[in-house]
This record gives C-alpha cells, structure tokens and sequence, in this order.
C-alpha cells in the first residue's frame, strides 16, 4: 500500500492479504502461509494504531535495513530490531529456535554487555524462565527488567553535539 493510506484502505488491503494467505485457504502450505499470515496481522496492528503507524514512520528506514540506525563504540552487540516480531523464533517448545531460548539469550546477551561495560559489577539478571517456570522466578525476572537503567553511554546516537552548539 502506499505510504499515505487512508485507515480504510489499510482495512481493505489487510482483508484481501489476510483472505488469499489465511492457513486454511492453503492446506497445501500451511506453515509458510501461517507465517504470512502472522506477519499480516502483525504490519495491520501497526498500521492500524496511529500510535504505533506514527513510530513506525519515524523508524522505518532502520526498520526495513535491519538496523538500529546507531554507529559508535558503545553499540550492542545484539541487533533488538529483529526481535520486534515473531519471525524470530518458531513456537514455543523446547530447542534452540523456540521462543523461551531465543528471548533468553538476547535479555542474557543484554545483561552481559551491562556486566561488561563495568567489569563485571553488576547485579545477577534472573533466567528468562520457560513454559514451565513458577510464578516466583517470573515475577523476580519481570521485577529485574523493569527496573533495568543500562550504565552504558549512548551520546553516539545524539542529533547534536552539544560542544558544537554556539554560545
């Protein structure tokens, strides 16, 4: 669609993509139409909140590049961009590729690079968990991350310098 559509006719083009690639009109492929078909949903609940639309506009070129968009020392290891979406990962079972394994290592990838940044002195991060985790260690995990303030620098990604600001 074009990038000024109307809210109606993003209706009307995510009806018409979400018909011909719905799982059941396509029996024959059902995994991969499955996972057009949750991509679909996923470009329509963006598209479809001005919020979320008004975000997306403003970070699209980084978006669609595969980017943050951020140059510098003090760049992640971890790419975030491509764990906004659920190609990511494939379900929600056990193995490498499930959702509980890829989550956990990117949040464990995250705290590293915290732990890093200042030799080490950092305080434990509680496991991601899974499926079966109890309540305890999702609340301790959850509590961790909310509070989470990163101790890295991110002046790299300022418009302006402010040492180059006039008088």
């Amino acid at each position: 669609i074009d990038r000024k559509a109307t809210p109606e006719e993003i209706k009307k083009a995510y009806r018409k993509l979400a018909l011909s690639a719905h799982p059941d009109k396509n029996p024959d492929r059902r995994e991969e139409a499955t996972a057009l078909f949750q991509l679909i949903n996923e470009a329509n609940a963006v598209l479809s909140d001005p919020q979320e639309r008004a975000w997306y506009d403003e970070h699209r070129h980084q978006i669609l590049s595969g980017g943050d968009g951020t140059k510098g020392d003090s760049e992640s290891k971890v790419n975030l961009w491509e764990f906004f979406g659920t190609g990511c990962y494939k379900g929600f079972g056990p193995g490498p590729e499930g959702f509980y394994s890829v989550y956990g290592k990117v949040f464990e990838t995250l705290h590293d690079e915290e732990a890093d940044w200042v030799k080490g002195r950092h305080p434990a991060c509680p496991p991601f968990g899974g499926p079966d985790a109890d309540i305890k260690e999702v609340l301790k995990f959850y509590s961790y991350w909310t509070q989470f303030a990163s101790v890295k620098p991110f002046a790299y990604v300022d418009q302006y310098n402010p040492r180059e600001a006039p008088d």
